[in-house]
């Protein structure tokens, strides 16, 4: 028993070396002598895609031998590509030691003159050389069919054919027409038009487009030469003239492979209006009601029921800030800070708005200039609270004071700031100019730029870039302030312009009138007595009627953007001329100084002469 499980290891040790000895023994040829050709990549029928402006791509056609019975460094491959019956390229290689082969080719955009785009680098400026390189191959678009071929030295010979699909897009534009729903005559501009698509179900396309005055769009659109490809045309929910327009439904466009042109496709759009609506809670008596539309200003305005319900139709769709009169409020001891809606998301909305009790004392005054002139920019502020004045009036009224609020300091762009006590329920306030304020005359009037406003003169023109400018008055050439490539030209008048750090430029004109050249628009916009306007080129410019509660809900900030400087106290005024009569008395006897020297040097050689003349008759007299 002992002898036959040692004859059995021998057995099994025996196979081991023989095995070893096998592997180890470098490259062996395939026994079977059935010849064939494995192609690994790529896969049968795969398809390659190439939009108009699409960068070349590369990848590697490979796949391995066997059956072979020589070496197979010594047997050559070749490789041919069809399309149809015409053989487009031929190319060769010989096997590797392990019987694979590859052939590097590259996949060649749609461009003009058919030529290949290269690459150095990629999208984000890195070398992209996984599938962005040049090769020596260059496949044309269509159904392809490649065909490997090998034919030994020993007669032995196979082909094998591999088919993919090289599938080139290009541009095909799309005629729209955009029409409102329940009309087929009102022509809707500037509407704009998507058109959205997967490219074979993995590369998203977005193609939009702009109506002119007629409704009609051109969507420019990719269409596949191999496939069919659908896009999805709509309206996406857009904001133009305040009005909200929408797709009623999208329209599915199919393009079949390699179309020239496509049919018209007509979307309906529906035109949605705003609507706010709601009723302040705990209200007595009943006050008027602000919509105002930001930033540009736009504002309606109506008066509650006895039981505080209001109604705001037809508004343009955006963002609005609910607001009402504090003073008028302050009457029935409430108020309201504004409440600020959004339309875009839902158009219609019913609001509930709760009021709060006022309490604390009231201020209410009027800032002047030393003529009595009212100012038209001025903060009045206790340390704990501030308000604007109004821009026309250059009235204020300061709500809840503490009892520990006894005094105010009124700041204005330059003036000298003044600090008041409360003592009353009342103040006039007459504050001095600075003197590095310019004062620019202006026919009969003047105008006004203080030392905080960045500005320059270029041509005539005022350059304003931010601060405050304002002024009264009229002559025979307009004033032209030029700011956010806008043109503002005022013939006469009484006007002001304010622009607050990451603020827009407002512009009042409480009298006379005015135009705006924005850019290249034309006409240029008139402006009228009492109207205020917000100048920026990113919206068209509407000029709209100047309204001091409006006024003050879109002024309202948290600090005061004028420094406080006070003006010099009549000791230091005093101090300042003793010192400024001391400079002046002290250069004019330094002048004197240096007068009298020179005329000494001067009369030297007058002297010595004398003293010439003088010396030989007194040598006589001798």
């Amino acid at each position: 028993m002992q002898k036959k499980a040692t004859i059995q290891n021998l057995f099994f040790i025996g196979i081991a070396l023989a095995a070893l000895l096998f592997f180890s023994a470098g490259a062996v040829f395939a026994q079977d002598n059935d010849l064939k050709i494995f192609v690994v990549n790529p896969p049968e029928g795969e398809t390659f895609y190439v939009g108009p402006s699409s960068v070349a791509y590369s990848f590697v056609v490979s796949g391995y031998v066997t059956g072979y019975s020589s070496d197979p460094i010594d047997i050559e491959l070749n490789f041919q590509i069809h399309r149809g019956t015409e053989i487009l390229q031929i190319h060769s290689t010989y096997l590797e030691a392990d019987g694979s082969f590859t052939f590097p080719v590259s996949v060649k955009p749609f461009g003009p003159g058919g030529t290949l785009t290269r690459l150095g680098k990629g999208f984000s400026g890195y070398e992209c050389d996984i599938c962005h390189y040049s090769t020596e191959i260059d496949l044309p678009p269509g159904q392809l069919t490649f065909v490997f071929e090998i034919s030994t030295s020993d007669g032995l010979n196979t082909t094998t054919i591999r088919n993919i699909i090289v599938d080139q897009s290009r541009h095909v534009e799309v005629p729209v027409q955009v029409n409102l729903e329940e009309s087929q005559i009102e022509a809707i501009e500037e509407i704009p038009v998507s058109a959205d698509s997967w490219i074979y179900m993995w590369r998203s396309r977005k193609a939009t487009g702009l109506t002119n005055d007629l409704g009609q769009a051109v969507v420019e659109v990719e269409v596949l030469s191999e496939a069919i490809n659908h896009y999805l045309f709509y309206v996406e929910p857009v904001v133009v003239n305040g009005v909200l327009y929408k797709s009623v439904e999208p329209i599915q466009l199919t393009l079949q492979p390699g179309a020239t042109s496509a049919p018209l496709i007509t979307l309906v759009v529906e035109a949605v209006e705003g609507a706010l609506g709601g009723r302040i809670m705990n209200l007595g008596d009943p006050v008027n009601v602000w919509a105002i539309h930001l930033p540009a200003g736009e504002w309606q305005r109506v008066e509650t029921s006895s039981s505080g319900e209001f109604s705001f139709s037809n508004l343009p769709v955006g963002e609005y800030l609910i607001y009402t009169d504090p003073i008028e409020l302050l009457s029935q001891d409430l108020s309201f800070e504004g409440s600020r809606v959004n339309l875009l998301d839902e158009s219609s909305r019913d609001l509930e708005l709760q009021l709060a009790t006022q309490t604390g004392a009231v201020l209410r005054g009027v800032i002047t200039d030393e003529n009595g002139s009212t100012l038209p920019f001025c903060w009045v502020d206790t340390g704990q609270r501030n308000t604007k004045i109004d821009p026309m009036s250059g009235s204020f009224t300061l709500l809840g004071l503490e009892h520990e609020e006894r005094t105010f300091v009124a700041s204005a762009p330059g003036y000298y700031s003044q600090e008041d006590v409360i003592n009353s329920d009342s103040a006039v306030v007459n504050l001095t100019i600075r003197p590095d304020t310019q004062i620019i005359p202006w026919g009969a009037g003047v105008i006004l730029i203080p030392p905080e406003t960045i500005y320059r003169m270029q041509d005539e023109i005022i350059r304003f870039d931010q601060g405050w400018i304002w002024g009264e008055g009229g002559g025979d050439k307009p004033i032209v302030i030029s700011t956010n490539n806008i043109h503002l030209e005022i013939q006469q008048g009484r006007f002001a312009l304010e622009k607050l750090p990451k603020e827009s430029v407002w512009f009042y004109l409480f009298e006379g009138n005015a135009n705006i050249q924005s850019g290249d628009q034309d006409p240029a916009i008139i402006i009228s007595s009492g109207q205020m306007v917000r100048l920026t080129n990113v919206i068209e410019i509407q000029p709209i009627p100047y309204d001091p509660v409006v006024v003050q809900a879109l002024n309202r900030i948290e600090e005061v953007p004028v420094p406080q400087i006070s003006q010099p106290s009549f000791i230091s005024r005093l101090k300042d001329q003793i010192i400024q009569i001391g400079v002046t008395t002290a250069q004019i006897l330094t002048f004197i100084t240096y007068l009298f020297g020179i005329l000494i040097l001067l009369s030297i050689p007058f002297i010595m002469k004398r003293l010439k003349t003088t010396n030989p008759q007194e040598n006589k007299s001798d």
